[in-house]
């Protein structure tokens, strides 16, 4: 294969994983959106998401599976597009951060894949009182941990400053395009303040997620049209 072919074929890789990222992401938030009220469901107590998991728990995989697949798909996704659009001198560090993004989502959201369908089958089976205050217990501690910790915290960080990075090698190309991952990636940098308790940061990094993966998509099909 010869270097144009090459840079082709890579370029419609780039171009599909671009699009097909945030498309996975969306839909599987979406579907929890609509059958299990999540993420608003995460602000109830241990008891109440425990029970409603185990009540609707096999309709809930797929939208689980779609997200932890966006999440495992971010990292080759991330290295792809930082090798063509991130400058020269910052590709290896957007690369990394990419990496790191995609890694952190995908611990978090592997907790509700292989771990909390046997903790709340478990906590709905048991009538012992003090079995079900340590399956609450394990249940907040991989919450606190894997979501809070890695998923939210982590994981808005690394895909905000990844964002910033291949908006900056945007700048000279496509201005459009880095402006608008700038303000997304602002906007997802908001959620770091959700554990001060301003009340906006959720609503804010909620709207940051949808216009980056439109921003996503867009770039994707940027790509897609280009020559190489």
């Amino acid at each position: 294969m010869n270097t144009s072919s090459s840079n082709k074929a890579l370029a419609g890789l780039t171009a599909a994983a671009l699009i097909t990222v945030p498309v996975l992401f969306s839909a599987g938030f979406s579907f929890l959106s609509a059958r299990f009220d999540y993420p608003q469901i995460l602000k109830h107590s241990p008891d109440e998401i425990l029970r409603r998991f185990d009540a609707h728990h096999a309709a809930l995989q797929p939208g689980w599976y779609a997200l932890l697949l966006a999440g495992v798909l971010f990292i080759p996704l991330s290295t792809l597009a930082a090798d063509r659009y991130a400058s020269p001198r910052m590709a290896s560090t957007a690369r990394a951060f990419g990496i790191a993004a995609g890694l952190m989502q995908a611990a978090g959201l592997a907790r509700w894949v292989f771990l909390v369908p046997t903790l709340a089958a478990r906590y709905v089976a048991t009538t012992d009182t003090a079995e079900q205050l340590a399956l609450r217990t394990v249940f907040q501690a991989f919450h606190d941990y894997a979501g809070n910790g890695l998923g939210e915290h982590l994981g808005y960080l690394f895909t905000g400053l990844w964002t910033l990075l291949i908006a900056h090698g945007l700048r000279k190309s496509s201005k459009g395009f880095a402006i608008t991952g700038l303000i997304s990636a602002l906007a997802i940098l908001v959620g770091l303040l959700d554990p001060l308790g301003f009340a906006a940061t959720g609503a804010i990094n909620a709207l940051g997620y949808v216009a980056w993966s439109v921003w996503l998509i867009a770039l994707g099909i940027k790509t897609a049209r280009s020559k190489a």
